[in-house]
């Protein structure tokens, strides 16, 4: 009853209209604020420079050939 109101055919129909479209932002705001919707994307913006990767030092191993001499 307090959503009542005495309108023509016309008014209403325009006034149902805008209480779905209001009704459906407000249940998608919800949803995502509660996270049953993921979000439609990540943030853009500038990100921060990578900081360089220590090279990773390997040991020294004695040269062998491909092929063994034969004897």
């Amino acid at each position: 009853m307090t959503n009542a109101q005495v309108l023509c055919k016309v008014c209403h129909t325009e006034k149902s209209g805008d209480d779905i479209r209001r009704t459906r932002k407000a249940d998608k705001q919800r949803d995502k604020a509660s996270g049953a919707i993921k979000p439609a994307g990540k943030l853009r913006g500038p990100s921060f420079a990578q900081s360089p990767k220590p090279k990773r030092e390997r040991p020294q191993l004695p040269a062998r050939s491909l092929f063994r001499s034969a004897s």
